[in-house]
């Protein structure tokens, strides 16, 4: 009876005619039967039916199976579409990401493509040489879905930082060389074939994917050589105007200070205020973005006077960059209001004034950074509780269409 039915299924493929094509959707219905993908070590696909008993026994402790998600229109919808563009469409190999997503209507409503070979190469393009791929890569990998072929799971890069390889280009690049009797581990795509050239996702104490001339933060692991990254076709078009652009220097003119990268050192070198931190479309407002040290004033449940400087600091380059000065009556007053540790340091910066009427230059300024280094850190504990806050507002945007 099996073997019966499989055979008039397969007689009554696709491509036939209209009558025969219901006949086929009868038989599958009938029989309760189930698409299913099957995965092998490569990631390579192959699908069958089964009854949905035995789709859902199985795949419950198996990796390497997974359901398939049936059409989100039946056959006779088809003819009334009106043309594929009043349609949005998912990106070949999405589509079974989709189908265990509990937020694959939010998801539906926008576009993806999977990372190709040109994105790729303009992903590795030198920072040095043209400026504006920093804001490029920021932009297009906000969003984006990575997917492990292997075991199903995905995530979606909500906030992105990008990041440079050298201190030329970035003080806050990634470190390299050798450490005790070992070397460090870094993102620095392998020289082995990989999914994507010189692209590697890579699972660290906080995960990341590298390029050969830039690294950009994510937040969850992935297994580096099945991981298929898809990238939001809008944040793509954005990412390429930038890239056309050599004169680019940031990427949206609004809540331009959440632009900045959360760091807790180097804060007197210039190319630690630049603006490559991109949020996806899904959490564009800014209380779905991340807190740094320069946006935690603006956390409601709270008045740091540290969080105060850094905000300062953070405005006062960004309008005046190398000729940005911090004046010090602003010290005094947060220093009066600060207690502990804090106080501690903001009076030390006190004591680097020459007199009570001169202001002290914030870039390559190595004292004050010492100060600046020391109180980021004592912010950390207040940023971690306020992202607490910004976890709930994801959610909620996430939840907000299921």
């Amino acid at each position: 009876m099996w073997d019966c039915s499989f055979r008039k299924i397969w007689e009554l493929r696709a491509g036939s005619h209209p009558t025969d094509q219901k006949k086929t959707l009868f038989i599958v219905d009938t029989l309760q039967l189930k698409p299913l993908a099957i995965f092998n070590k490569d990631g390579m696909e192959q699908n069958v039916l089964a009854h949905e008993r035995i789709v859902s026994r199985i795949i419950s402790d198996n990796d390497t199976l997974m359901p398939i998600s049936p059409l989100k229109r039946s056959f006779d919808e088809m003819d009334k579409v009106v043309c594929m563009k009043c349609v949005p469409t998912t990106a070949p190999g999405l589509e079974r990401v989709l189908v265990s997503s509990p937020y694959a209507k939010l998801i539906r409503r926008h576009q993806y493509v999977e990372l190709s070979p040109d994105v790729y190469k303009m992903l590795n393009n030198d920072w040095e040489f043209h400026s504006q791929v920093r804001y490029f890569t920021a932009k297009v990998l906000s969003g984006a879905i990575m997917h492990n072929t292997r075991n199903g799971q995905a995530i979606m890069a909500n906030t992105v930082e990008a990041y440079g390889r050298t201190k030329h280009v970035d003080a806050h690049r990634e470190t390299f060389g050798k450490e005790k009797d070992a070397s460090i581990i870094t993102s620095i795509p392998p020289s082995i074939d990989t999914m994507y050239p010189d692209v590697w996702p890579i699972p660290k104490c906080a995960p990341c994917v590298g390029s050969k001339c830039m690294s950009f933060q994510l937040t969850t692991t992935a297994d580096s050589m099945s991981t298929k990254i898809y990238l939001d076709l809008t944040c793509l078009q954005e990412g390429l105007t930038m890239l056309a652009s050599p004169q680019t220097s940031y990427m949206s003119s609004s809540n331009i200070i959440y632009k900045l990268r959360q760091i807790r050192s180097k804060f007197s070198s210039p190319n630690a205020y630049t603006l490559c931190r991109s949020s996806g479309p899904i959490t564009k407002s800014h209380t779905c973005h991340p807190f740094s040290v320069f946006t935690l004033a603006d956390y409601d449940r709270g008045k740091n006077p540290g969080a105060y400087l850094f905000r300062a600091i953070g405005v006062l380059v960004l309008k005046h960059g190398e000729g940005a000065h911090l004046p010090r009556n602003n010290i005094e007053e947060w220093a009066s209001l600060a207690t502990g540790k804090i106080k501690t340091i903001l009076l030390d910066i006190l004591r680097l004034y020459p007199s009570a009427n001169n202001d002290i230059p914030i870039l390559k300024n190595d004292a004050l950074n010492k100060y600046l280094s020391s109180l980021a850190d004592l912010l950390m504990p207040s940023i971690v509780a306020a992202n607490e806050s910004v976890a709930i507002q994801v959610a909620q945007v996430f939840d907000f269409v299921v």
